[in-house]
């Protein structure tokens, strides 16, 4: 299941190395209506290039309870 979120500010990118497992990336968005920021893990086959204080749309990935995002340039 998908839900996308469009008008997101890029904040930063987080990544969190653990021995013997899988390399978790992780993103900060913000939204400029509520001035909330969120974190999401990042989809493997996203990219997270941007510059702080980007705007993106952000595609919600829902699968077996996760939740991982794929970004785009708005």
């Amino acid at each position: 299941m998908e839900f996308i979120k469009k008008g997101l500010v890029f904040v930063e990118k987080n990544i969190l190395e653990r021995e013997g497992k899988k390399t978790l990336r992780f993103v900060e968005l913000a939204d400029p209506k509520t001035y909330k920021n969120e974190q999401f893990m990042l989809d493997d086959d996203s990219k997270a290039d941007f510059s702080q204080g980007e705007m993106v749309d952000a595609i919600l990935i829902v699968k077996n309870r996760f939740t991982s995002i794929k970004l785009q340039k708005a």
